[in-house]
């Protein structure tokens, strides 16, 4: 949101001539701050700071059953369980993994968040495969139309429960984490 605010300030300030940006720009600039932060929360694998205990055997059934739910049959990896979560993943995220599968005839990764103590696609990940979905029916769409559902999308970018974003993109919990018992 920062950016935000910079842009803002810039575009109200008189130009040259001493007319001021128009609200188009001004809607430009705040849409590329807000794209901006999407970028650099791009759902990517993380390996710090590492959970003291790492995944146990009953995690790793609730990851296979929600990776079948989303139509990933086989999974090929699951990363080392990392605490913290960006803040716009909300105040139930505490830790966060990787899990790569097939789906199809190629591979895909999907960023999983641990939210009330389950697993499942966190808000980063969800609008990530949101925008993807958009980018695929570009070409079915005309510019106008896609340009417009485009804005809106980057405009549904998760915030931060304070509305703003974080400057550092990983907040870490200073409360220990439940992890469930380890079975045999």
């Amino acid at each position: 949101m920062r950016l935000f605010a910079i842009a803002v300030a810039l575009s109200i300030t008189l130009t040259a001539s001493g007319q001021s940006a128009s609200l188009i720009d001004v809607e430009m600039a705040k849409r590329e701050a807000i794209f901006g932060r999407a970028r650099e929360l791009y759902p990517r694998r993380r390996d710090t700071p590492l959970r003291y205990l790492n995944i146990t055997d009953n995690e790793v059934r609730e990851i296979q059953r929600l990776a079948l739910g989303i139509h990933i049959p086989e999974l090929l990896n699951i990363s080392p369980v990392v605490t913290g979560c960006a803040c716009e993943e909300g105040p139930d995220c505490t830790e966060q993994v990787s899990i790569v599968g097939k789906y199809g005839d190629h591979s895909v990764e999907i960023q999983l968040s641990r939210l009330r103590n389950r697993w499942s696609i966190g808000r980063v990940q969800r609008w990530w495969l949101d925008y993807a979905a958009l980018k695929a029916r570009e070409p079915l769409m005309d510019h106008r139309e896609y340009e417009k559902a485009r804005g809106i999308k980057v405009l549904e970018f998760p915030m931060c429960p304070d509305g703003t974003t974080s400057a550092s993109s990983i907040k870490t919990s200073t409360a220990k984490a439940t992890v469930p018992a380890v079975t045999q």
